[in-house]
């Protein structure tokens, strides 16, 4: 009895790679497209990505297990002769299987960086070396656009200058993820703000009631706002006598100023 063989295309943003049964990038790829007797039909136009199975879940232990062992990674991979690609950057993971930490190593005109959350150095040969073979997580090479080679490879636009394009459904997913981290840092941003001026006029307080004056006789007031090299103006809407606190409106670009000039405010009434 014969079964009848079939086949598929689908598209792909990276390739997943197990290290159990390996010890090298290019060992563990060829078992890969062994499997099923599958292959690449068209590589990357400009961007080629893999997985590492770091992590494992042992039943036993009932726990997820990470694999630190060494593991060759080479500085490029040749999925044909035209289509050669150079390892730019790769995300690292540091730390225990069940909890540790995700850093980046970005390759910038020959020299390594480590992208440490908001924390940048340069990264040695030695320490990339080591990170690259014993914790690295997700590798992404690259390669020159060209568009007289792979003309029919649907995967990025160039912009000129031969420099790698990222695919168009990765830039889009891209852009959402970035437009709302933006959205939520203003307005984790713009809340921490009012709070800080608020919590500062409350500390007119004592002088209010000093020369015995009535906060609500101060609504309407203008107030202005300075530092060492500057200004921005507001007018004081309403006085919470339970919170004896003060709320004022402020002009445009009072965020930007404070962020700023933040160690330099003064506040002075008009």
């Amino acid at each position: 009895m014969h079964h009848a063989k079939s086949s598929s295309e689908k598209p792909f943003t990276f390739i997943s790679l197990p290290l159990s049964s390996s010890s090298s990038l290019d060992d563990s790829l060829t078992k890969a497209l062994a499997d099923a007797e599958r292959s690449i039909k068209s590589p990357p136009k400009s961007l080629l990505t893999f997985h590492l199975k770091r992590f494992t879940f042992c039943p036993t232990m009932k726990q997820k297990i990470k694999d630190t062992g060494n593991f060759s990674i080479p500085d490029t991979v040749a999925l044909t002769e035209a289509a050669a690609y150079t390892l730019t950057s790769f995300i690292a993971h540091t730390g225990e299987a069940e909890g540790g930490h995700f850093v980046a190593c970005v390759k910038r005109n020959d020299s390594w960086f480590h992208f440490d959350d908001e924390n940048v150095s340069s990264l040695e040969e030695p320490k990339r070396a080591e990170l690259l073979s014993t914790c690295s997580y997700m590798l992404f090479y690259t390669r020159p656009v060209d568009s007289s080679v792979d003309s029919d490879i649907d995967g990025g636009v160039d912009v000129g200058n031969n420099r790698p394009t990222v695919p168009l459904h990765l830039q889009a997913h891209i852009n959402k993820r970035v437009n709302k981290y933006r959205r939520t840092q203003l307005a984790k941003s713009d809340e921490k703000f009012r709070e800080f001026l608020v919590n500062l006029f409350a500390l007119r307080i004592n002088s209010v009631e000093k020369f015995q004056l009535d906060g609500n006789a101060l609504v309407g007031r203008k107030v202005e706002v300075k530092w060492t090299s500057g200004f921005f103006r507001g007018v004081i809407t309403k006085f919470d006598s339970e919170l004896t606190k003060f709320h004022v409106k402020y002009e445009d670009g009072a965020e930007k100023a404070y962020k700023l000039h933040k160690k330099d405010f003064r506040f002075i009434l008009d």
